[in-house]
């Protein structure tokens, strides 16, 4: 009887234990749309998990891609996005060309590259989609939605990714990503791992 009930406990305190690791994110059906399709399409990308690589490469223009099997973090958003209906390939380009000044010099015009950086995620957010809190503490926690856009950096920005339908039991949530450290895309980091973040966007309606 000793051994059953010793046993029990244990059974019992790995499930407490276990119970805080996730907490519920919104329901499916109270998400944005958008957020809904962005979300949907990085776990579509997340199951096929191309590795990560950077390299620059020659993609057709509209509807071009990287090799499906590889990617940088701003990959797996263009291909997100894709699955929402927008191609941030043919988008961005052409606010670069409609709003150089809100793009950073020196960077050559270019449709293999225009959406793979960054730094022109960034501009093109700034314009064309809500601006949200950066902060993750726990009285701002639910305003972080599965299916928004995440920038991390100081001065710069130098990864982005998406936040997932995952939480820790504190509530802060996962992203999805592509990066080295995680071996490609992945799921594996919450959203405060890679540092400060730089900027927190929310596609509200799709550009016209």
């Amino acid at each position: 009887r000793c051994a059953a009930r010793a046993a029990r406990l244990v059974v019992l305190s790995a499930c407490l234990l276990a119970a805080p690791v996730s907490a519920a994110a919104p329901p499916a059906e109270e998400l944005p749309p958008l957020n809904l399709a962005v979300l949907q399409g990085a776990r579509r990308w997340l199951e096929r998990a191309p590795r990560y690589d950077p390299s620059y490469f020659k993609i057709a223009y509209p509807g071009g891609d990287v090799p499906p099997d590889r990617g940088a973090c701003t990959d797996l958003i263009v291909r997100a996005m894709r699955h929402a209906g927008l191609d941030l390939q043919v988008l961005i380009h052409e606010d670069r060309l409609a709003r150089p000044q809100a793009y950073p010099r020196g960077l050559r015009v270019d449709r293999n590259l225009d959406h793979r950086l960054t730094v022109n995620h960034l501009a093109y957010f700034r314009k064309h989609a809500q601006s949200l809190t950066t902060r993750t503490d726990p009285a701002h926690l639910s305003e972080w939605l599965p299916g928004d856009l995440v920038f991390y950096g100081r001065r710069r920005v130098w990864h982005a990714g998406i936040v997932s339908d995952i939480r820790l039991g504190s509530g802060v949530p996962h992203i999805i990503d592509s990066h080295k450290d995680g071996g490609g895309v992945s799921e594996r980091f919450p959203l405060t791992h890679w540092g400060a973040i730089l900027a927190h966007f929310r596609l509200v309606d799709a550009p016209s």
